[in-house]
């Protein structure tokens, strides 16, 4: 039974892989290119997921994103106040947090241990 469970989670972990892929695409990023663009200090991740989340609560922003496949950073820097620089540097990731966020993506969002709402 358990490893029938295996199975059909792996099934499902790969479907989720699939359409996250075909999303990627549609604002032109890739797995390798994210890997190669994504920040090894712990403290730019989390400020970087702050932004992602920040843009996934506020609808018209993520509704910007979603139709334009691009980060409205002018507006961004104005609202939150941070440097237009991180915002070009980061935008691959932060637009990737983005859609995984607002997506169904559970089991993408568990390996990557992301807990909205929670202090971690």
């Amino acid at each position: 039974m358990r490893d029938y469970e295996l199975k059909v989670e792996n099934e499902f972990r790969a479907q989720e892989i699939n359409e996250l892929s075909g999303e990627f695409k549609a604002y032109g990023i890739d797995f390798e290119s994210l890997v190669s663009c994504s920040p090894k200090h712990k403290d730019t991740r989390d400020a970087l997921l702050n932004i992602a989340l920040y843009c996934v609560r506020d609808a018209e922003l993520l509704d910007k994103i979603r139709t334009k496949k691009a980060l409205p950073v002018k507006e961004l820097t104005e609202r939150l106040g941070t440097n237009k620089k991180m915002f070009e540097r980061w935008r691959k990731y932060i637009i990737a947090l983005v859609v995984i966020l607002a997506g169904d993506y559970p089991y993408i969002k568990s390996y990557l241990n992301i807990k909205v709402g929670e202090k971690e």
